[in-house]
């Protein structure tokens, strides 16, 4: 038995059922493994064998029995490429798995499924809906996600924990604290590829509730490491915040790049400057939650009223009740650099009185999670082929027929824009797919090494000569680059439409060489002179570092709409998002080694010009301990120039010297690797109606994946005895 369905009004299942929506369903007592092609409007179901193709019956759309010679040919193996637009859009529309089937033909699907449906959130009729509208929703997505890009702010509390005015023996170092980052933005890149297609699947609406739910639970577990002081929970936080971020941040941008055919660069700048502006709110939010909720520890007074003795590790203790308690010395240098006021010089107990940190994550927790859920719930999906200013065409082959023109008119501006498309499974084998890697990897690096301590960087860089520089000026600071962020990723993808995406990362990466190499000499002028000019040099180059570290992140997705075809942009993106894992992890952390090396070698440069009785007094151990006090944070560059001879060089200035350097040695990586950019060889495109390019993207269930797809097709099952 033969049946012929109108296109786009087919649901089958593994069992052998075709059901036309909205009517009663037919079983025959056969697997489907063929589809046939007749005309544009209609498709056939055939049996294994011609045997089995005696009584055939054929229902029209009006569910009337047609002649049985309007059946033509059958699709083979060995023509695949005659596949007609209609197959295409027949499986795309129509082919869902059994338990789709049976809970939508029963009206059986739990509210709960039906609300987070694909097919519930597809638009229908676009003329009365307003794109745009899409643009808030997303945009309140990705800036939660970005509150991310101002975890630096943090740093300087996590590491305060105990001491609270200053570090003590049992707090962390920055070089425990930054790696939280770094998984944040690893797992972030590594979660988006690997549920990329997923995300392709379940739409926006679904992965948007999970990466809701994720990151809320993240920052949830950030607090609880934080308030029991656990170093293990709170890096483990990192991996359900980034998790969370892989979950809600491709489909944003997927969906609005596929509402926007004719402006990708802008709709792609729209979302996800988003992300990059995330931290000019949360920088402020994290500042004035830390306020209200921190509390000073327990004064005991001045150092020269305090008994203060220092054991052999370097750690300060004082005689309370009979026990030895540990204390930290709080000095006016150092309590300029926090958001306490009021507080006087002198010895405070460990152990009492809170940074804020803890309430602080859990009020962004429930924050950024309630707006997330909101935004996403929002969230609708455009018809497949959709292009503004008319509804989707019904007719399967006008809607090849525009899309081709969309991509051959994008082409005639842009030589690297494809009007072919690169099958998802296909584009990893192809050198262009790494060569954006690679130049994306490396701005991300570089960019994501810079954000992670940017606040203790100023701080600690300028500070010390500047008066200026305060805890205040850090964190405004931080709001300007999350600012730069927010502007590059809108500025850059506008450009990028008008000069073409090769060219702007061109851009990206060749104007990043000479500003990353520049940021020393700021640093080292500002230390010399004691003069504001090289802080405001180092401000404007650090923010059009990052503006064009955010503009890489808008136009990426953009670059492989137009090198892949944007048939699976979003699951491609997701794959390219392991680059930005990479340097998410390994941006901060050689940032940080670097840097720790430097101080390291300094300190002990320093230590052997100091004298060693006065070194001892001082410390309360010989030079002989030096590495067990660098290790409880005992013993600090300004406080061994307090007993160095006069005339010892500061090493300050140079600790992040390397770093900087290595940040521009590898844009110039990335330049030569974008330079080198072609077209994709043809051979890796996908032939014109090739059925692979719907089925494996779009069907998950196995059983269905394994009756149509074309691959499992056999000579012998053929009808076609042309």
């Amino acid at each position: 038995m033969i049946f012929l369905i109108s296109s786009g009004k087919l649901v089958t299942s593994a069992a052998g059922t075709v059901v036309r929506r909205g009517l009663t369903s037919h079983s025959f007592p056969f697997n489907l493994k063929q589809v046939l092609i007749n005309k544009p409007s209609f498709t056939t179901i055939a049996p294994r064998s011609t045997s089995e193709c005696c009584n055939r019956t054929v229902f029209d759309d009006n569910d009337e029995a047609l002649p049985a010679s309007l059946l033509s040919t059958t699709f083979s193996p060995a023509r695949k490429s005659q596949t007609s637009p209609a197959f295409n859009a027949l499986i795309r529309r129509g082919f869902s798995t059994q338990s789709e089937m049976e809970k939508k033909s029963d009206s059986k699907l739990s509210l709960l499924d039906s609300f987070f449906d694909k097919e519930n959130i597809t638009v229908k009729d676009t003329s009365s809906f307003n794109r745009w509208s899409l643009i808030p929703p997303a945009v309140a997505i990705h800036l939660s996600l970005g509150s991310v890009y101002a975890w630096s702010i943090l740093n300087s509390s996590l590491t305060r924990e105990l001491g609270v005015v200053s570090q003590s023996s049992g707090d962390w170092s920055v070089v425990d604290v930054v790696p939280i980052f770094s998984i944040i933005c690893f797992v972030h890149g590594l979660s988006a590829g690997v549920f990329g297609k997923w995300q392709e699947r379940v739409g926006p609406r679904r992965a948007g509730v999970y990466g809701a739910l994720t990151f809320g639970a993240g920052l949830a577990l950030a607090a609880c490491g934080t308030e029991f002081h656990n170093l293990f929970l709170s890096l483990t936080s990192g991996v359900l915040i980034g998790c969370g971020i892989g979950f809600a941040y491709v489909p944003p941008v997927s969906t609005l790049v596929r509402w926007f055919p004719d402006k990708r660069g802008l709709a792609n700048g729209l979302t996800v400057m988003g992300f990059g502006g995330g931290a000019v709110i949360s920088s402020t939010a994290m500042s004035w939650f830390i306020k209200k909720f921190q509390e000073p520890p327990q004064f005991l007074g001045s150092v020269d009223k305090v008994d203060v003795i220092t054991d052999e590790t370097g750690m300060k203790l004082v005689e309370i009740g009979g026990a030895m308690k540990e204390v930290v010395i709080a000095t006016e240098a150092t309590l300029k650099t926090l958001t306490f006021e009021g507080l006087s010089e002198g010895v405070y107990l460990v152990g009492t009185g809170t940074t804020g940190t803890t309430m602080t994550l859990a009020a962004l927790a429930v924050m950024y999670s309630t707006v997330m859920l909101a935004s996403t719930l929002m969230m609708k999906v455009p018809p497949p082929h959709y292009h503004p200013k008319q509804d989707p065409v019904v007719d399967v082959a006008l809607e090849h027929a525009k899309e081709k023109w969309t991509h051959k008119h994008e082409k005639s501006k842009h030589p690297m824009v494809s009007d072919k498309c690169v099958h998802v499974n296909d584009v990893m084998k192809t050198p262009q797919f790494w060569q954006i890697w690679t130049t994306f990897c490396s701005v991300s690096l570089a960019g994501m090494g810079m954000l992670s301590v940017a606040n203790s960087m100023v701080i600690e860089m300028f500070q010390p000569s500047l008066p200026v520089v305060t805890v205040g000026f850090a964190t405004t600071y931080v709001m300007a680059l999350s600012a730069a962020n927010l502007g590059g990723r809108l500025v850059w993808a506008t450009v990028s439409d008008k000069i073409g995406r090769k060219n702007v990362f061109s851009l990206y990466t060749i104007g990043s060489i000479p500003l990353y190499a520049s940021l020393p000499y700021f640093i080292h002028e500002a230390a010399a002179t004691q003069s504001i000019t090289p802080l405001f040099g180092y401000y404007a180059s650090t923010m059009l570092l990052i503006s064009l570290f955010g503009g890489s992140y808008s136009t990426t997705m953009a670059y492989e709409a137009d090198v892949f075809g944007d048939k699976f942009v979003g699951a491609v993106h997701g794959r390219m998002l392991s680059a930005s894992a990479l340097g998410g992890l390994f941006g901060p952390t050689l940032i940080t080694t670097f840097r720790n090396m430097k101080e390291k070698a300094a300190i002990s440069d320093i230590t052997s010009k100091v004298d060693v009785a006065t070194f001892t007094e001082k410390f309360g151990t010989t030079p002989d301990n030096l590495d067990t006090l660098i290790n409880n944070n005992s013993v600090s560059i300004p406080e061994l120039l307090k007993i160095a001879p006069v005339g010892t060089f500061d090493p300050s200035p140079h600790l992040y010297d390397t770093a900087l350097y290595s940040a521009a040695g590898l844009l110039v990586v990335a330049a030569v690797s974008n330079m080198l950019m072609r077209p994709v060889h043809p051979k890796y495109h996908m032939k014109d109606d090739d059925p692979s390019d719907i089925l494996h993207p779009i069907i998950p269930d196995e059983n269905l994946k394994e009756i149509v797809q074309p691959c499992d097709l056999h000579p012998s099952h053929s009808t076609d005895k042309r």
